[in-house]
């Protein structure tokens, strides 16, 4: 039986000009998107560079290689939120997320970990969120992020469900490097209500209250003024309306 490195040598000489015309084109794309100041052209060219790059590195059988570097492309055409990757770089990372909503007609506070870590698609801020619903079944949720100037856009949306997606707006992130950020959440409550509900997000968790899950309720009052305080530190937009 052929060992493995004989398979990777025999399917990178097979294929050989494939990948460099491969890596040639992603270099192409990058330097031109550079040019005309054209992310998604960046993101693109990244892309095909990388897969060319990896498929001569990795170990893989027969043309695996091939379908690995056509879902790369797939993935990157697909990104419908291209942010530049200097400017996200710094949130791919796992972020304590607390967001207030309300269950059986009573509000709460709840904290999930969002985890931008894993998925490294250039110009892609992607990352997922895992929830426990009210049935006590844990649920996915998939992330897609962009970054404009100072300002962080989360679609939060569970997977492979036609949930309506949240969206939260983080208006300061970027240019404030504060222990924790307040934002604004569009969403569904876990009444199925709509909302447009208050939200903080911190590197560290936050020492004050328990980190997981539902936010015992004699931590509420505190989570609320936090945000209050913050956000009309930052802004004047809600001064008259939280007042």
């Amino acid at each position: 039986m052929e060992s493995k490195s004989s398979i990777v040598k025999l399917v990178v000489e097979k294929h050989a000009g494939f990948l460099l015309g491969l890596i040639l084109l992603g270099l192409a794309l990058v330097y031109f998107g550079a040019q005309n100041g054209s992310n998604l052209l960046i993101a693109v060219g990244g892309s095909l560079f990388g897969g060319g790059v990896s498929s001569f590195i990795a170990k893989l059988d027969g043309d695996e290689f091939q379908n690995k570097t056509l879902a790369i492309i797939t993935e990157s055409l697909d990104a419908k939120l291209i942010s530049e990757e200097s400017k996200i770089k710094k949130y791919r990372q796992k972020w304590h997320f607390y967001y207030r909503t309300s269950v059986e007609k009573r509000h709460q506070w709840r904290h999930v970990l969002w985890d931008f870590q894993e998925v490294k698609i250039i110009g892609q801020l992607t990352g997922v969120e895992q929830t426990v619903d009210l049935d006590g079944e844990t649920v996915e949720y998939i992330m897609e992020g962009v970054v404009r100037d100072n300002r962080l856009v989360v679609f939060d949306k569970a997977k492979d469900s036609d949930e309506i997606a949240a969206v939260i707006v983080i208006p300061f992130m970027g240019d404030r490097f504060y222990k924790f950020h307040p934002g604004l959440q569009i969403h569904k409550t876990w009444d199925g209500g709509d909302s447009i509900s208050p939200v903080l997000i911190s590197k560290t968790p936050l020492s004050f209250c328990p980190q997981d899950g539902i936010i015992d309720e004699t931590y509420e009052t505190e989570l609320d003024q936090l945000w209050k305080d913050n956000m009309l530190a930052q802004t004047d937009v809600f001064k008259d309306i939280l007042n």
